[in-house]
């Protein structure tokens, strides 16, 4: 803590608070007289001032400085319960300036200073700014209540409270700007008025939940189409490879026919030649690859069943066993006929 302006000043202000004399009048009313004021009436204490004063010169500035910031930090001290004594004895930090809240929680509105009051817990038929104003420079309270009822005024000038305003209205406002509120009073109105719903609120979330939705939609709508379309282009292939495999089936039975129908040969019938079962198991393994996609390397391809299913439907019926087999002899011919 730094000192006065000039040592002078100090040693008043050292002074005075040591021969200060506080008392109270005939009337009842306080008083204090300084250390000055008490030497130029009494000898003995002007003399005592002298000596003190004296000794006070005789100080070095760093013990001089000790001094007063001691006795500055009592001074503080003082002036802070001093305030509180006052603050104490006026008439809103009586008992009966508390406010009644089952009376208030049954209102059906509030004026904005009741709300004022009643933020702070205190009655509004006896703590109200006609009697608070007055009070603004020299009490505590008077202060926060004042810049409490700017706050509420402001707000109403922008529609955000009203004069009178419903109890709930005036609690919403108080929580969303952090200014307390007696929590018995919060309890029983809420449990009489019901809370505040921020109906706007509500809807922007009820709003966003919605958005979410339709856009989840729109994207797995998005997605199916794209499935049915990639299931059209295939049945579409399917349809084609099962067409040309009629038609060489068909092929095949007018071949047959005619075999069947081909007079008996004098001599018995040869045997099928290498290169007519090359041949034949080259037209298969044609087939299975080109129509139906056939990858001999693939260990879970589904050729040979949808060759089967698609023979079934002509009216065809093999096992998979033959077709397989047949596949299979042509796979271990197809190096040598590839070269």
């Amino acid at each position: 803590m730094s000192l006065p302006p000039n040592r002078a000043q100090v040693i008043e202000f050292l002074v005075n608070r040591k021969f200060r004399f506080r008392g109270k009048s005939a009337g009842g009313m306080s008083f204090e007289l300084s250390g000055e004021r008490l030497g130029r009436t009494d000898p003995a204490v002007a003399s005592a001032i002298q000596q003190y004063k004296r000794e006070l010169h005789g100080l070095t500035a760093e013990a001089l400085q000790a001094t007063y910031d001691q006795e500055f930090e009592r001074y503080v001290e003082q002036l802070r319960r001093r305030e509180e004594e006052e603050e104490r004895e006026r008439f809103f930090s009586q008992p009966h300036a508390a406010a009644d809240f089952d009376h208030w929680s049954k209102a059906e509105h509030w004026t904005l200073d009741e709300a004022v009051a009643l933020s702070f817990g205190k009655a509004p038929e006896v703590v109200n700014w006609k009697r608070i104003e007055s009070l603004i420079q020299i009490s505590h309270f008077a202060k926060q209540y004042q810049r409490r009822r700017d706050l509420a005024q402001r707000a109403a000038a922008w529609k955000k409270l009203y004069d009178p305003i419903l109890p709930v209205l005036f609690l919403k406002w108080a929580k969303d700007n952090e200014i307390d509120f007696p929590a018995d009073l919060v309890e029983k109105v809420e449990a009489r008025k019901g809370r505040l719903v921020d109906w706007k609120k509500e809807f922007e979330q009820q709003k966003a939940a919605y958005e979410e939705l339709n856009a989840l939609y729109d994207k797995s709508r998005s997605q199916y189409d794209e499935h049915v379309a990639d299931w059209k282009k295939l049945l579409g292939q399917r349809s084609e490879h099962l067409a040309a495999a009629m038609s060489r089936i068909a092929d095949l039975e007018a071949e047959l026919a005619l075999i069947k129908n081909a007079p008996l040969a004098a001599e018995p019938a040869k045997p099928q030649s290498v290169i007519e079962r090359h041949n034949m198991l080259k037209a298969i393994y044609g087939m299975a690859v080109k129509g139906y996609s056939y990858n001999p390397d693939d260990k879970r391809s589904t050729v040979v069943t949808e060759i089967v299913g698609d023979l079934a439907l002509a009216g065809l019926p093999i096992s998979d066993d033959t077709i397989r087999r047949y596949l299979k002899e042509a796979r271990e011919h197809l190096s040598e006929w590839q070269e």
